[in-house]
């Protein structure tokens, strides 16, 4: 029996996850009309000093601390008074430190992301790669075991293995891994498979 079907699920999973990430991103570079895609690099790269004045600080161009305020009023005769003044946005203080610590997040969620799905090809379509994880799960099994183990199951019953060997206990794990070796090993076993 085969949990290929299993190991393809768990790769889809994977690859929600890391679209997910990109869509987050694109939806809130969408929200901030195409500013919050370069927002950590400016910030970053943005000169803190005096001669630089000229240029507009991308935490304040994204976030603006203080605003044009219209105000309506009513006067004692119970006309309509319109008054101007400068508000203080200071919830934009916070804003921007916050989305920019989301942005890092994501740029990281996006990396990782990245990186366990050209992990996950690379470990369903090499079979010398899941001998080495599975002999990392378990030390002392023997490189000529691990082979015939990898050789006989498919991609999906090595995952499975690789997910037992997180879970469950390193003595149980490796009776079960001797067993299985042996019985793929016998004569038997190769000619039902």
């Amino acid at each position: 029996m085969t949990h290929n079907f299993y190991a393809l699920r768990y790769f889809l999973c994977e690859v929600f996850n890391f679209l997910n990430t990109i869509g987050q991103l694109y939806l809130l570079d969408l929200f901030f009309e195409g500013e919050f895609r370069h927002y950590g690099v400016a910030v970053l790269t943005f000169p803190k000093e005096k001669q630089y004045h000229h240029r507009i600080d991308p935490m304040t161009r994204l976030f603006p601390k203080v605003t044009k305020c219209t105000m309506h009023t009513f006067g004692s005769a119970g006309s309509m008074q319109i008054h101007d003044a400068l508000c203080v946005l200071s919830l934009n203080v916070m804003n921007e430190k916050v989305f920019f610590f989301i942005w890092f997040w994501l740029i990281f969620l996006m990396i990782l992301g990245f990186l366990a799905l050209f992990y996950r090809i690379i470990v369903f379509s090499q079979p010398r790669i899941r001998v080495y994880l599975l002999r990392a799960s378990m030390r002392t099994l023997a490189h000529a075991k691990a082979n015939t183990i990898v050789r006989v199951l498919t991609f999906g019953d090595c995952f499975l293995l690789h997910r037992l060997a997180q879970n469950v206990s390193p003595i149980i794990y490796r009776e079960l891994i001797d067993e299985l070796a042996i019985s793929l090993s016998t004569k038997h076993f190769k000619e039902l498979v």
